[in-house]
């Protein structure tokens, strides 16, 4: 999962063969000889497959690596002892692999035992073009949650290595993670765009405010916790906090609501409240990844690559355990990748969504701030207190 933080495919691959075909002692005897082969030498064999096995079958390679190759040339080389029985599993592994029909993931995709796939909550009129306030925040909630679920599916353990996503040099390293990361910041900008765009009167913006706060709830409710950090995002930014006249206007119910789904994301104490609620949960789920990507940061920028001191042949010694604290946090990553998400895709408010954030994009920070003191500029003291009374 780890390995190419410290070493190529091939590299690895060399050494897993060397292992293999390690070679019995010096000067030792027949009846020796066969206690070692039994011993030290087969035990060592099988978990050299059983390693090749998980690293081709588990994904944990790039799709197309000229690695694949090399490791069906290893097991068809095979010796015939071990070909027929022991490889057998590898070589099936590799077959697989070169099919594509192993699975894309890193986790078995699991079967859903629900009987029925719910029907949308709300279907758009073909005749008229949509509005936001024209949707169920229900529906919508499904559908963001099947559109960041996808989007946190394609993430590879590779992607996660070296801090690989803060490489802006090079737009197709971590490419799903940056995607992931894209889409949040675009949701977030989504909300604050639609809130200002109701410039009629503060209660008419109140009311998309009340909107996408019970859209993060429906998504906190699927266990969706990476919209409901972009929404929480978007409202909790400068902009929007700022504009009091607005707020003042939601109902003591909607403030509530919004309390819930800000606790829930709320970085405070290392995002404690949120990470006890997801450890609580049963996929299928969707992270807030963010928190995942700041764990590993801490790993990398904490932890040495190599220890101090060297092989007999002047090798740095490898920081094996700062890899299986990163092999921890992907494992979990993973976890949330193996159920997916018994709803039904409603194609016309994905492609809303799409738009909606396409054109939020184009709106910078400073254009929309301007905007925000367009609509409810500064207020000095006396007036706040006249307004009051």
């Amino acid at each position: 999962m780890t390995h190419k933080s410290f070493a190529t495919p091939q590299q690895l691959l060399s050494l897993l063969r060397d292992r293999f075909y390690l070679d019995a002692p010096e000067g030792v005897g027949e009846d020796e000889l066969q206690r070692w082969v039994k011993e030290k030498q087969l035990p060592i064999r099988l978990k050299v497959l059983n390693v090749i096995k998980i690293w081709i079958s588990d994904n944990h390679m790039e799709a197309g690596d000229e690695i694949v190759g090399q490791i069906e040339q290893f097991a068809n080389g095979l010796p015939e002892s071990l070909k027929a029985r022991e490889g057998l599993p590898l070589i099936r592994a590799v077959q697989a692999r070169k099919s594509g029909a192993d699975g894309s993931t890193a986790l078995r995709k699991l079967t859903l035992t629900q009987s029925e796939t719910p029907p949308p909550s709300f279907l758009p009129p073909n005749r008229k073009p949509l509005k936001l306030t024209d949707l169920d925040p229900l529906e919508l909630a499904r559908q963001l949650t099947l559109m960041d679920a996808a989007m946190y599916n394609r993430i590879r353990p590779v992607e996660c290595l070296q801090k690989a996503w803060s490489d802006l040099s090079d737009p197709n390293k971590a490419a799903n993670i940056k995607a992931v990361i894209k889409h949040s910041n675009q949701v977030s900008n989504w909300v604050k765009a639609a809130i200002l765009s109701e410039s009629k009167s503060p209660k008419q913006r109140a009311t998309i405010v009340k909107f996408f706060v019970s859209v993060a709830e429906r998504c906190l409710y699927l266990h969706n916790f990476s919209t409901v950090a972009a929404i929480v995002a978007g409202l909790e930014s400068s902009l929007i906090l700022r504009l009091k006249r607005t707020f003042e206007i939601l109902s003591p119910k909607t403030q509530a609501m919004f309390q819930v789904v800000s606790k829930a994301v709320d970085p405070d104490k290392n995002f404690s409240v949120y990470r006890d609620q997801l450890s609580k949960l049963n996929p299928p789920s969707v992270p807030f990844l963010g928190v995942y990507l700041t764990f590993l940061t801490f790993i990398e920028d904490g932890n040495p690559n190599f220890l101090q001191g060297e092989t007999p042949k002047g090798e740095k010694l490898i920081n094996f355990g700062k890899r299986m604290k990163s092999a921890g946090v992907l494992r979990e990553m993973q976890t949330y990748q193996s159920v997916p998400y018994n709803l039904a895709p409603v194609v016309p408010i994905q492609s809303f969504v799409e738009r909606q954030l396409k054109e939020a994009a184009d709106r910078t920070e400073d254009e929309l701030y301007v905007r925000s003191l367009q609509l409810e500029p500064r207020e000095e003291a006396p007036e706040r207190i006249t307004r009051w009374v």
